[in-house]
Formats: structure tokens, C-alpha cells, sequence
């Protein structure tokens, strides 16, 4: 009984975070990656072993997927789990360097010294001005 009891909660537990998890914003993400990676749903199907149609459906939101599912995808994709659950996440700041990185690839040396510099006054000036946002009306 008691271990029913403990079962039943578990699970509870787990739904609980399982429906907390925004499978649309996922699902968006696995298919902004792969299509930089320019792997098509097929493809990408084939690598992790399920039917294009369930990789459709995970990448519309419709369908959620097992941990072993996001790994593999991750994994095929050449990615961290925590970046394809990034807008999920309460912290993220290795999504943060990743987005950052895709950003900054295969910018010339000039391009890169002007966003990095556009990067550290936009900084200084939301810091600067805090203020307006924390009194700003609603």
C-alpha cells in the first residue's frame, strides 16, 4: 500500500514537471538547429532511430518525447540537451554562449570587434538605466 502510495505520488510528481515543459518552444528549437545543420526531418529520423512523422510532431509541439528521445536528437544534432531546452530552463547561460556562438560565426575580424563593442555599451547603457525599467508604468 505504502509503496502504491509512493508510485502514485512519483508519478504525480513527474506529470507535473513533464506538462510544465513547453514542448511548441522545443520543438521550434530542434528544427531552427536542424535546419542550420541543413539535416532534413528524414535525415534526422533515420540518425535516431524514429519514424519522420513522430519527428514532425515533436518538432510542431504536438507530441513530447522520452529523455532518450531528446538525447538522441541532441546528440544528432551535435548539440546539449540544455540548449534544445533552453526557454525552458530557469538558467541557461550555456544556450546563452551557444546562440552567441552561432552569432558570431564566420563574422570577419572587423564584424566581430563591432558587436562585441555595440555588446559592452549596450551592457553599460541597460545597467546605466535600470532604473526606467524598474519604474517604467505598466
Amino acid at each position: 500500500m505504502c509503496y502504491n502510495l509512493r508510485a502514485i505520488i512519483n508519478s504525480k510528481i513527474a506529470e507535473e514537471i513533464f506538462m510544465s515543459l513547453n514542448y511548441i518552444t522545443i520543438g521550434k528549437r530542434i528544427r531552427e538547429i536542424r535546419k542550420k545543420r541543413k539535416i532534413s526531418q528524414s535525415a534526422l529520423s533515420e540518425i535516431i532511430d524514429k519514424t519522420p512523422t513522430l519527428v514532425s510532431y515533436i518538432e510542431s509541439g504536438i507530441r513530447g518525447m522520452s529523455l532518450e528521445t531528446i538525447v538522441a536528437i541532441a546528440n544528432a544534432l551535435e548539440v546539449s540537451v540544455d540548449v534544445l531546452l533552453s526557454d525552458n530552463l530557469a538558467i541557461n547561460s550555456r544556450s546563452f554562449m551557444y546562440d552567441i556562438s552561432e552569432i558570431m560565426s564566420g563574422l570577419t575580424v572587423y564584424e566581430r570587434t563591432v558587436i562585441i563593442e555595440s555588446m559592452k555599451s549596450l551592457k553599460e547603457t541597460l545597467r546605466e538605466n535600470r532604473y526606467l525599467i524598474a519604474n517604467r508604468p505598466k
